[in-house]
């Protein structure tokens, strides 16, 4: 029985450390990849909102060249001026974002010397305009095709990088969704191994107390057979042949 007992003790104690082990490794892999896949989702959401900001800055940056043109006031090259570092900073730190991947990098790169050539063609007829030059019609067709082509490019970029933020996100609620059950899971496993080896080890408890009393009975049983015989064996030695066992001690 004690080593019925000691057994069951070792092996619900073993199976609960091993599932808790295992319940700790997959739970905490769970919420690594739910927490990488946050990061992806992240990521994305960046690269298209600083996509967007490039846009934004180039628009601005027209804006203001055009007002100048019109008007000859410098007062509305304020949205120009600066608009070409705020560019080129931003392009930079998309080429970090998407490095690991080679088709964003190339439309990056694209859209990098699509914003240069466009800032060379604002700045050059901003120039020509303080210099009081004609503005020839076909210059200012050419800063639309490369506002066009930006444009392209940018809602390329944006495509692809929603299409990997759709894919990421479904990634994410997936390991969102998992991780919680299978903590429920882990969780209602190992209080039902517990509550098992609970009930063996209490029944174990019970047999072993039931068989000491039993053994406590026995003994007493036969410490008072013992008694009778002796007193039987006095009386006998005494002389006294007629003693009998009385219905009780029989």
């Amino acid at each position: 029985m004690k080593s019925s007992l000691n057994r069951n003790l070792s092996i619900g104690f073993g199976v609960s450390i091993i599932i808790l082990i295992i319940s700790s490794i997959a739970s905490l892999t769970s919420i690594i990849n739910l927490r990488g896949s946050a990061e992806k989702v992240k990521h994305s959401n960046l690269v298209a909102a600083q996509t967007g900001d490039i846009l934004l800055t180039m628009v601005d940056a027209e804006t203001g060249q055009r007002g100048f043109l019109l008007t000859n006031d410098e007062l509305f090259l304020e949205p120009f001026n600066g608009a070409y570092n705020r560019a080129t900073g931003i392009l930079d730190s998309l080429k970090l974002l998407v490095k690991d991947s080679p088709e964003q990098l190339q439309n990056i790169s694209n859209l990098d010397g699509m914003v240069k050539r466009s800032f060379f063609l604002l700045t050059q007829l901003i120039n020509r305009k303080r210099s009081n030059e004609t503005i020839e019609l076909s210059s200012l067709r050419d800063g639309k095709v490369f506002m066009d082509s930006i444009r392209n490019i940018v809602k390329t970029t944006k495509i692809l990088e929603n299409s990997l933020l759709t894919q990421r996100t479904e990634t994410m609620n997936k390991f969102a969704a998992s991780t919680p059950l299978f903590i429920v899971v882990a969780a209602l496993l190992s209080l039902l191994i517990t509550i098992i080896f609970y009930l063996k080890v209490r029944k174990d408890i019970i047999e072993k107390a039931t068989l000491q009393q039993q053994l406590i009975t026995k003994d007493i049983t036969i410490n008072k057979r013992i008694d009778v015989i002796e007193d039987l064996a006095n009386k006998i030695s005494d002389g006294n042949f007629a003693i009998r066992v009385q219905d009780d001690e029989k």
